[in-house]
């Protein structure tokens, strides 16, 4: 970890934790649930889902870089100095000989970034007066002053700096590093209107240095309002994607549910269609973040509801399996299909009853979804079962799901319950009369092993051993050995 914390320009990474039911981030990384693997195997794989977690440099925290300047401050004077913006005392300490270039003592910040850190333009000036560097790269993400006085906010910092030669399209970070930022970008991302202005005056790429993620992005994720504004200003890219593709100005203000922003963005140009390297439309994006004012923003542009990204999903089924009923339904209304299947044979129905979103399984079911579609012998019932939404297999028995469908390996929804430990699912299933002793005693024996499988956790070791009981007693006051 870096001494600046997890939070700093080019180190740190924000992560959106998936907002699914309890197994929609390991159904997106593949995983199935431990039980599964040793009672029944792979069921069909949905294929690969959006990835939840979108990279991007984020902004260094200022409080933890002063409070670990201050643990160093004592070991010398002129770092004193600089931290308490005493200019005197830092001409004496520049008299004493102490070195203006030598890195900070356990840290390897430089001088000069740090009386940007603390917004301290006099002694900035008195630093690079007497040789300081105010390009030199410092502290272990090797950032720059102009990205350091950017981050304080220090307009006068950020003046001298370029006055004296400071580049305003050096990266920083070290060659290789995945968040490496220019100063403009990282003013966007600290929403500051007036470091914009002055950087691009100084002749910094208003769509930054290649292969940087451009400040545009940086504004858009963050739905900082007037750096969007201020960039647009200065004729700014609304279409250029990250260098990766994996994302462009609209999907980022789609990610970030800022309608407002998206108003913006579509009104100087941005594609409402455009896709990005994986086929993902700024529609599929807002329905995976759940924003139903960009949708409804989308959806005045006449949006492709057949498009699929490059996995074979499209907007409802990413709205389905996140859980965004709110976005289900607009999108419904809008004249997108409840029933259609993806490219790996999987329904919107089968990915709500996988988050474990009731209210979007009510939906896609008000809205005619089949409850009984079988794609590769795998229904929305066995689904909801295995995952333990007990309610979902509620709404779905009431709306004519069969219980007694068995998949191609002879496994019933009943079976799915007992055996992924869900004693809830398997309580409502048991109630339906649907299976008769002998299907509750194959089930019963089908178990007893795979509960004591070195795979299996304690946890769900007893959840199975539940089942277990339940199916046992259910035969007891059903005549067992009548």
């Amino acid at each position: 970890m870096s001494s600046r914390g997890l939070t700093i320009v080019g180190l740190g990474w924000l992560v959106a934790v998936s907002a699914g039911g309890p197994l929609a981030g390991e159904a997106a990384a593949g995983i199935l649930h431990p039980l599964a693997q040793v009672a029944v195997g792979h069921p069909p794989d949905p294929g690969r889902l959006p990835d939840p977690v979108i990279h991007l440099p984020e902004v260094a925290d200022l409080r933890i870089e002063m409070e670990q300047f201050a643990g160093v401050q004592s070991s010398r004077p002129i770092i004193s100095a600089i931290i308490a913006g005493d200019a005197n005392a830092l001409r004496l300490a520049l008299k004493d000989g102490h070195s203006v270039t030598a890195p900070i003592p356990n840290h390897g910040g430089t001088l000069v970034g740090l009386a940007c850190i603390y917004r301290r333009p006099e002694c900035l000036s008195l630093l690079l007066a007497q040789g300081g560097d105010p390009s030199a790269r410092g502290g272990p993400g090797g950032l720059i002053p102009l990205v350091d006085a950017t981050t304080s906010k220090c307009h006068e910092c950020l003046s001298i700096l370029l006055d004296k030669g400071g580049e305003p399209n050096e990266l920083s970070g070290g060659k290789g590093s995945h968040g490496r930022v220019s100063p403009l970008s990282n003013a966007a991302a600290v929403n500051d209107a007036v470091a914009i202005g002055l950087l691009i005056k100084a002749g910094a790429m208003v769509n930054g240095p290649a292969g940087s993620t451009s400040p545009l992005i940086m504004a858009a994720a963050r739905c900082n309002v007037e750096a969007v504004h201020a960039l647009l200003a200065r004729d700014a890219d609304p279409n250029l994607a990250a260098p990766n593709g994996s994302m462009t100005p609209l999907t980022a203000s789609a990610r970030a549910a800022c309608p407002s922003i998206m108003t913006v963005l579509l009104a100087h140009g941005a594609d409402p269609h455009g896709e990005l390297k994986d086929g993902v439309t700024p529609l599929m994006q807002a329905a995976w973040w759940g924003s139903t004012q960009c949708i409804a923003l989308l959806l005045k542009h006449d949006p492709d509801f057949l498009a699929m990204d490059h996995s074979g999903h499209d907007a409802v089924m990413n709205a389905a399996l996140r859980g965004h009923d709110g976005v289900l339904r607009m999108l419904l209304a809008a004249g997108a299909q409840a029933d259609r299947t993806s490219a790996g044979g999987w329904t919107p129905l089968m990915f709500a009853a996988r988050s474990g979103s009731v209210a979007c399984t009510q939906t896609l079911i008000d809205n005619h979804a089949d409850p009984n579609v079988t794609p590769h012998g795998w229904t929305p019932l066995k689904e909801a079962a295995r995952n333990c939404h007990s309610k979902i297999v509620e709404v779905l028995l009431a709306a004519g799901a069969n219980a007694r469908f068995r998949d191609t390996d002879g496994w019933s929804a009943m079976d799915d319950a007992a055996r992924y430990g869900c004693p809830e699912s398997l309580k409502v299933l048991l109630a339906t009369d649907a299976f008769d002793l002998a299907a509750v005693r194959r089930a019963a024996a089908d178990i007893q092993d795979a509960y004591r499988h070195h795979h299996v956790s304690k946890r769900h070791a007893v959840d199975v051993e539940r089942c277990r009981t339940m199916l046992e007693e259910h035969m007891d006051s059903n005549g067992k050995g009548a």
